[in-house]
């Protein structure tokens, strides 16, 4: 039995009914079975007292919400308990805490944050722990995999890291099937909102920075104060000495563990990269040895990524020699320069979406291909114009032809993304390389009007279902290259 008043004295403001319930679970969602269950009430598009009826025929025994008038309902629910508090991210992180104490304590948990590559690393470190026998989980945009890299459903309601209840629920079912250890996403945002509070971080993983999300932070200064959320959290950090924002992490008073490309000073240092269509070479120093490392994924970022899986992989006792040798087999991961070729064009698909990760996209796209390199570069509408300009900005002088897109619009008209990402080209990008199109399927289709065979096509930005006036629109970058082509290529060649 959990006694709410006693537990949340700090935050108690009213209540009716009885405070010490046999709580089991949590949900932020009216619409999740939830028996024996907390509903936390909040308000969003709509009131969230208009979701206390579907959360009590779910399971809800308890409500709880900052909003007096809530207890307004115990008049139609009688049965039930309802709770005002002073704010919910705290209450929701004491709750989750207590009644999952023990689940939490059995096992170990690693957060990966930085604004680019969080996704790679998180796959890399989880893959490369079950090849070593921890039953590992991980959690992140590619969904909740199973040590057998496995999809789990679960009710998604974020990108990225899920709202706490959620990630409770995840860790739960990690733990009744024996996993040792979870490999999360540490998003800014999710930060801020205390969505990870609840469990002990055992390392936490940062691998660059750059500004984003300013739409949600309102400054780069409290963007970075959120993502250093995570180092107040965790026992052991690991970070690039490349990374100067990164340099406070040092003055912690934690353990820390470092990767470098510059700095032969880092833990695990990497220089003399070399990479093609089939992965990068380079040499790795560490523990005063050197290795010679292979990696089935491209380019300098992604050298960076695998340096901080040697690192957590090495601070879990595995010697560096054997992550080096499986590390050059290691699957490539869906949309990170991913290379296809069909109807000998060769098609990159690479998730690059922040201007910093565009320009690295845009490098090692140039050094690969051969003939003419066409480039789909987006704006994303949700994350605003000013964004969309700084995306343009990146457009180095190599690129031989660009087709400036729209993507994941929400509200935002796409001729206004499209005219704010005009007005910030270069002045080295003429006129007659650009075109111009309204979605993410339209550029698709516009950059392989403008090809020929031999030539490459790099497709940048989130190929996920996209988000336009209130309706998510199903998309794949595949299926649209597919499709463009199976009237002209009645024998389509698929490589992937």
């Amino acid at each position: 039995m959990i006694n709410l008043k006693e537990l949340l004295q700090s935050y108690y403001i009213d209540s009716s009914g009885p405070l010490s319930l046999p709580i089991r679970q949590f949900s932020l969602h009216s619409a999740v079975p939830n028996e024996n269950g907390v509903f936390f009430c909040r308000s969003g598009r709509r009131d969230g007292l208009d979701f206390v009826e579907e959360a009590i025929d779910n399971g809800a025994i308890c409500i709880i919400a900052t909003d007096p008038a809530l207890l307004d309902k115990q008049k139609d629910f009688p049965d039930t308990t309802f709770l005002v508090v002073s704010e919910l991210p705290s209450v929701i992180t004491i709750l989750l805490h207590t009644v999952y104490q023990n689940v939490y304590d059995d096992m170990e948990f690693y957060g990966v944050t930085g604004t680019n590559g969080k996704t790679t690393v998180t796959y890399m470190v989880s893959t490369l722990l079950n090849r070593f026998g921890f039953k590992t989980g991980s959690v992140g945009t590619e969904g909740v995999m199973t040590h057998d890299m496995q999809h789990l459903d679960y009710h998604k309601t974020t990108p990225t890291t899920p709202e706490a209840p959620e990630l409770a629920r995840i860790i739960r079912r990690f733990h009744e099937e024996s996993y040792q250890s979870m490999v999360f996403e540490a998003t800014s945002i999710a930060l801020d909102q205390k969505r990870t509070d609840f469990f002990p971080v055992d390392t936490g993983i940062f691998t660059n920075f750059s500004r984003d999300h300013i739409d949600y932070h309102g400054s780069i200064e409290h963007y970075l104060e959120s993502k250093m959320k995570l180092a107040n959290a965790a026992d052991t950090l690991i970070y690039s000495l490349d990374e100067p924002a990164f340099e406070e992490l040092h003055n912690k008073g934690k353990p820390v563990i470092t990767f470098s490309l510059k700095n032969p000073e880092a833990d695990f240092y990497g220089e003399q990269i070399t990479y093609n269509d089939n992965g990068s070479h380079f040499l790795l120093y560490a523990k005063g040895r050197k290795y010679e490392v292979y990696t089935p994924f491209i380019g300098e970022h992604n050298v960076y990524n695998i340096l901080s899986a040697f690192a957590l992989l090495h601070h879990k006792g595995v010697p560096v020699q054997a992550i080096a040798e499986e590390t050059a087999k290691l699957p490539p991961l869906r949309n990170r320069f991913q290379l296809v070729t069909m109807c000998d064009r060769r098609f990159i698909l690479d998730f690059a979406h922040t201007p910093i990760a565009l320009e690295q996209s845009l490098d090692v796209a140039r050094n690969l291909a051969d003939g003419k390199l066409i480039a789909m570069v987006n704006g994303i509408g949700l994350r605003g114009l000013d964004k969309a300009q700084r995306m343009s900005e990146k457009i180095g002088p190599a690129i031989d032809e660009i087709v400036l897109g729209a993507e994941q619009v929400g509200y935002t008209e796409p001729l206004d993304v499209l005219q704010a990402m005009q007005e910030a080209l270069p002045s080295h990008v003429s006129p007659h390389q650009v075109t111009t199109a309204e979605s993410r399927k339209e550029a698709i289709a516009a950059c392989i009007e403008r090809s020929s065979p031999g030539d490459t096509i790099l497709l940048t930005g989130i190929n996920e279902p996209q988000h336009y006036k209130g309706t998510l629109i199903p998309h794949d970058d595949l299926e649209e290259i597919s499709n463009y082509f199976h009237s002209l290529c009645p024998k389509l060649k698929k490589t992937i």
